[in-house]
């Protein structure tokens, strides 16, 4: 089997189908191990189901690896050497495959899979390797080890192996951190609520008892996808400073050992909140946080409010500066990421681009440009397209007033633009004047009742894409005292009072092209797209929610129906979308 090391944390490649004496070539398999008390960054994308199937016939293999089992000679051929040649069982090899992974440290207790996520171009799977606290007893049982299975596709498969210690035994050193940013100069043992372009510096207090301290470590654990910020080290590593260079959380931790190897830790988090309007940020990701962001492509983010006028007055980059630049326009670059604040009075539309100044190859980083209105992120995409120099990504017409492009809107983890799963409706759409009006109630399944509220969330749109069913309103009530029937025309009153007190939404349903996944996927698409783009999909019947949706394919909790599956393999279309059960945050 084929591997390869790579960088300070390690980075092994595996060939896949290397288990068996002939096969076809499968998905590449990457295992990236970090340092104790470092912390994996996620990718942006989808979240992808995974299934557990780890048991203990499974445990003791004499291999330490971690390996992709296509299909029963796979698994036959990875178990030939264990003791209890542990058995398959109901995997169907169809339509999943198996990540098997043994950990080659013998004292780590225990390795769990806490999320998968599909970036379009990759999965990526993140676990964390639990290793004993300080002044604990080492484990002495078996190697750690887990089973899982992931959809069957020809993506390659990132494996991120975060490792932890538990909590210590005995008494240990003592540390303390302070920090405060460059605007603030008061010290301060709290968390801290920063903005873009701020300077944090942070200094640690050590309560050693008398021992003498014999290493002192400062780690950056977590920085938003797409940061390429480093800690910059003073005074001797007494303390640190980093500059925030994108929207997201930071979270910088201390890490001191004494004399008898007893470990003392601190840490700070670091919130930095874009505020109030709207925004576009452009920043990287897929890269490993060693990378030199000055040799990442050369790009220039632009928003035009009249396309095709000339750039003075009308264009808003890093291009245009100076008198020249639109009063409605403020740029900030740090590192490799740009932030574009838009504040056209009165809120205006604007044409999104990316220009590729330098060439983009499949071995660069992948671009990734989102959109902010009132402090949360309203649509995410990424373009791991290969580029030439002089060549346009564009991301369509995006409304200032909402932060959504019109023409489409995209899928996020839980919601589309600001409407999430378990969440209320928020406050601009609980202030609609027409709120009463857009009250719908039907049944769906077996004579089940679902009421909600339909929805614009594209800008310019002209009728509303999303119908957000939400639980525990009055039909349901209603239902429930006087069975199936029609809801009186009065009920939608009593909805819209629920909707204020805080119902939540329990469905999402789109039966609009113009709500669509960060893959294009949505309303028209059909089985070929998909299966293009999330990689093998088999349709499976189901109990019909609305009519023409017998029949669905899934992606997390995405349902993507089409009328039978009949019409599904034969070229038919996706006739809605249905997003529900929402991902663990």
């Amino acid at each position: 089997m084929m591997k390869i090391t790579m960088s300070a944390g390690k980075t092994t490649a595996f060939v896949a189908c290397a288990l068996a004496l002939s096969c076809a070539p499968g998905p590449a398999l990457f295992v990236h191990t970090a340092r104790i008390g470092q912390a994996s960054q996620p990718e942006m994308g989808q979240p992808v189901s995974f299934g557990n199937i780890t048991r203990p016939d499974q445990a003791g293999h004499p291999k330490s690896d971690f390996a992709l089992l296509s299909n029963q000679e796979d698994w036959d051929l990875f178990f030939a050497d264990h003791p209890q040649h542990a058995q398959s069982r109901s995997v169907d090899f169809k339509r999943h495959v198996v990540l098997a992974s043994y950990v080659a440290e013998p004292d780590a207790s225990q390795l769990e899979t806490t999320q998968v996520i599909d970036n379009g171009s990759a999965f990526h799977v993140y676990m964390r390797e639990v290793f004993p606290g300080d002044g604990c007893k080492p484990h002495m049982g078996q190697r750690a080890y887990e089973l899982i299975t992931l959809p069957k596709s020809k993506k390659p498969v990132h494996v991120h192996v975060d490792s932890v210690r538990g909590a210590a035994c005995g008494a240990s050193v003592g540390a303390t951190m302070a920090c405060h940013l460059n605007s603030d100069p008061k010290w301060g043992g709290g968390n801290l609520v920063a903005k873009a372009g701020d300077v944090v510096e942070c200094k640690a207090s050590i309560q050693a008892g008398g021992r003498l301290v014999v290493d002192r470590t400062w780690l950056l654990t977590e920085a938003p996808k797409g940061s390429v910020t480093k800690l910059q080290f003073q005074d001797g590593g007494a303390s640190v400073r980093f500059p925030v260079d994108v929207f997201g959380r930071y979270r910088v931790r201390v890490e001191v050992t004494d004399e008898d190897s007893k470990r003392g830790v601190a840490q700070t988090l670091v919130d930095a909140a874009v505020g109030e309007g709207t925004f576009v940020e452009m920043a990287w990701s897929n890269f490993e946080l060693s990378s030199d962001a000055s040799k990442f492509p050369k790009v220039e983010l632009h928003a035009t409010d009249v396309p095709g006028a000339p750039a003075a007055k009308h264009d808003c980059s890093v291009v245009t500066g100076g008198v020249d630049r639109p009063a409605w326009c403020e740029v900030q670059t740090h590192a490799a990421s740009t932030l574009l604040r838009l504040h056209k009075e009165p809120p205006g539309r604007f044409a999104v681009h990316v220009k590729y100044v330098s060439e983009r190859t499949d071995a660069s980083p992948v671009l990734c440009v989102r959109t902010l209105s009132g402090g949360a992120v309203v649509t995410e995409g990424c373009d791991a397209v290969s580029r030439k120099a002089g060549a346009v990504w564009d991301l369509g017409m995006m409304d200032e007033a909402s932060g959504g492009f019109d023409g489409r809107a995209i899928l996020g983890k839980n919601g589309v633009a600001n409407i999430e799963l378990d969440q209320s409706l928020p406050a601009g759409v609980l202030a609609l004047p027409d709120l009463e009006r857009r009250y719908v109630a039907r049944y769906y399944f077996d004579a089940q009742p679902a009421e909600g509220f339909r929805l614009a969330v594209t800008g310019g749109a002209a009728a509303p894409e999303v119908w957000a069913i939400v639980a525990d309103g009055p039909y349901a009530e209603w239902d429930r005292k006087f069975g199936p029937g029609p809801a009186p025309p009065a009920i939608s009153k009593a909805a819209v009072v629920a909707a204020r007190a805080g119902a939540k939404v329990k469905l999402i349903v789109i039966e609009s092209p113009r709500v669509t996944t960060k893959q294009g996927l949505g309303v028209g698409s059909s089985l070929a797209d998909i299966t293009a783009k999330l990689g093998p999909k088999s349709p499976f019947p189901v109990a019909a929610l609305f009519g023409k949706d017998e029949c669905a394919v899934s992606d997390g909790n995405v349902r993507f129906s089409f009328a039978t599956c009949e019409e599904a393999r034969a070229g038919g279309r996706v006739t809605r979308v249905v997003m529900g059960t929402p991902t663990p945050k």
